[in-house]
């Protein structure tokens, strides 16, 4: 269970919990009269809404009738582990849940797709580039700051022995825009250096760029990140709102229509930018024009 977070483990969990209630013939409403439970309970465990004890987990186990004991000491491992902390746990009084949440699948992901239409992707930003966006939504110093140390720490799986495999598709604008301003068009010039610098030294990173030229496109629906893991765990799909960072929805479901659309909008959207090489050119190109 290297580098795989809690949450990540509990997604698992209740996955197999619920195949297990369905397995045994049981509905949410005979669990809850069974276990002596509120029907909320039994809801609130299997969406993850709240965790569920060791003791819980044992009864829960008894009533499905799991009695295998390499199955049962292999979901209590799992509730174990999604109860541990990890370096993310520090800031949840300060940071939104849903982007506590996203860290955690982003933390494990062993490949990301993401399309971006107004901001450089959090894993690529520049610590000056990230500062400049969190001064927009942050008000205090303390927060900036906080916001800033949180994504570049998140920045630290693009240097693993073997990092996701990342394809960020960007919209023209998200390079055109001067984050930074007129009065220190350095920020921007620098950020942009950095991405083709990332996507020359690494085999595992790929940018593409949708050029204005290619016209209405998905993507200007919002942006959207498919985050997907080794064998046993499901694809997650975040859409992202108007706020950096924060997100509006996710699907945690592997057989959720959404995951397949937005796989098939991912790609669709690949085939309207413009290759890597090219990519990289224009990026280079929009970076030597900046003064």
């Amino acid at each position: 269970m290297v580098d795989t977070a809690p949450v990540l483990l509990r997604q698992r969990l209740l996955s197999e919990l619920r195949s297990a209630r369905r397995a045994a013939e049981l509905t949410q409403e005979q669990v809850a009269e069974e276990m002596e439970w509120s029907i909320s309970k039994i809801i609130r465990i299997e969406r993850g809404s709240v965790g569920i004890s060791s003791n819980d987990l044992k009864a829960l186990l008894a009533l499905y009738k799991v009695t295998d004991q390499r199955q049962v000491k292999h979901l209590l491992d799992l509730a174990r582990g999604s109860r541990s902390r990890e370096w993310w746990d520090d800031y949840r009084n300060d940071i939104d849940a849903a982007y506590l949440t996203y860290i955690g699948y982003e933390w494990s992901a062993s490949r990301i797709r993401q399309f971006e239409s107004m901001f450089v992707p959090g894993l690529l930003q520049t610590s000056e580039y990230a500062r400049c966006v969190a001064g927009q939504y942050a008000g205090q110093d303390h927060e900036i700051d906080k916001a800033v140390r949180i994504r570049m720490r998140r920045q630290s799986i693009l240097d693993r022995p073997t990092p996701p495999h990342a394809t960020y598709i960007l919209d023209e604008a998200v390079i055109r825009r001067h984050v930074g301003g007129p009065h220190d068009p350095g920020v921007m010039k620098r950020q942009l250096h950095h991405l083709v610098r990332l996507a020359s030294r690494s085999r595992r990173v790929t940018i593409k760029v949708i050029p204005f030229a290619a016209g209405v496109h998905f993507g200007m629906r919002g942006p959207f990140t498919l985050l997907g893991f080794r064998s046993g765990f499901d694809e997650v799909l975040f859409l992202e709102n108007q706020r950096p960072g924060l997100f509006a929805d996710l699907t945690i479901t592997g057989d959720d229509p959404s995951i397949r659309d937005y796989g098939e909008a991912f790609d669709a959207l690949g085939e309207q930018a413009l290759a890597p090489e090219r990519s990289v050119e224009m990026i280079q190109e929009i970076a030597d024009s900046i003064r």
